[in-house]
């Protein structure tokens, strides 16, 4: 947000959005360095912080981040505002110096758990696919539900990965899919069938 050589004191403000529908909240990591793209090596991550968020659909959310660098060298002042709750939380960033490469490794492997990933769902019998962002963290449940308002999936289907159904409660972080990620949708098995009618 901040170019090289700027003069200071600065003040900036630039707006994001909420990548995932009803987020509750958003991670704000904060680098120093020329890449657009926190997981190259001129990217070094300086702090992180999260805030609380009011739920939305995907892209509808508006958050203010500010950062201001005042007349104290070595010293930002990162602030994130949710502009429908109004929640907002600012933390003082103190540069230490850059990261190890043990540090940056372990917040890239965190990102890569906050951050949507791409899932391709196949319905082989209605021959229909759709690619969605997915957050890692969210339940098969709930991706269910997505898939639902997208007509991708009825009550009588299940989501399936190397011919084994996916539970419910399962999160989808856990449940080892490769990189491909094409999860299969198809007709659910005769157990989970039975249990559902029961209930």
């Amino acid at each position: 947000m901040i170019e090289k050589n700027t003069k200071v004191p600065i003040k900036i403000t630039k707006n994001f959005t909420n990548p995932l529908s009803f987020m509750k909240e958003i991670h704000v990591g904060v680098y120093q360095g020329e890449s657009l793209f926190p997981d190259e090596d001129d990217a070094d991550m300086l702090g992180d912080f999260l805030i609380n968020i009011e739920p939305m659909p995907a892209g509808q959310n508006k958050i203010d981040v500010t950062f201001e660098i005042g007349e104290e060298f070595g010293i930002l002042h990162a602030t994130a505002k949710d502009v429908y709750s109004g929640n907002e939380r600012t933390v003082k960033i103190i540069s230490r110096g850059r990261l190890s490469k043990q540090e940056k490794d372990k917040w890239t492997k965190t990102l890569s758990n906050i951050y949507p990933i791409e899932v391709n769902f196949n319905n082989t019998a209605a021959k229909k696919m759709v690619n969605l962002l997915v957050n890692p963290h969210s339940t098969i449940g709930e991706i269910k539900n997505k898939l639902k308002e997208a007509d991708m999936i009825n009550e009588n289907e299940g989501l399936f990965y190397n011919n084994k159904e996916l539970s419910d409660d399962s999160i989808l972080s856990s449940t080892n899919i490769d990189k491909e990620w094409i999860i299969e949708i198809r007709a659910r098995t005769d157990n989970r069938k039975k249990k559902t009618e029961k209930n």
